[in-house]
């Protein structure tokens, strides 16, 4: 018998059970192959004819939360900044990080990206269009680096 598990939820099974320099390379590798197998599944659908009807079946509504993303460096300068993005509800915020990577390293493996790759979580907000993004569940708010102003609770 066969059961059918999200990702996510096995991507936080192994991050409870291992350490993460050991878990990562397991989420990756799961995730380039449930990536292989959904491009494989689409071309086979394609194949089938028929392009026009489906389009709204895939476009089921998320519900998002909101996310502020702060590298350490700019924590340590004068004025630091920060990157607007929404995630899906469900995904824990140590999973941000990785899907960053994944949606830089999507990006420079194209010719542009080998041309000019992104290095840093700057560029990637700065230079990176939302297609690939969106590809990660990621949806980002801001382009230019918001201000961060950090005040006491206290009024």
């Amino acid at each position: 018998m066969a059961a059918v598990l999200d990702l996510d939820v096995v991507s936080e099974i192994l991050l409870e059970n291992l350490s993460e320099e050991q878990a990562y390379p397991i989420i990756d590798a799961l995730k380039n192959r449930a990536k292989q197998a959904a491009e494989a599944n689409g071309e086979r659908e394609d194949s089938k004819g028929e392009g026009g009807g489906g389009e709204g079946k895939n476009k089921e509504k998320v519900p998002k939360k909101w996310v502020i993303l702060i590298t350490k460096e700019s924590l340590d300068e004068k004025e630091p900044v920060g990157f607007v993005l929404q995630i899906p509800e469900q995904l824990p915020a140590k999973e941000i990080g990785p899907r960053l990577r994944e949606t830089a390293d999507e990006y420079n493996g194209t010719k542009k990206g080998r041309k000019n790759p992104v290095r840093s979580i700057g560029e990637l907000f700065q230079y990176l269009g939302p297609k690939y993004f969106i590809a990660g569940r990621l949806w980002k708010k801001t382009k230019e680096a918001a201000e961060v102003v950090i005040l006491s609770n206290r009024l």
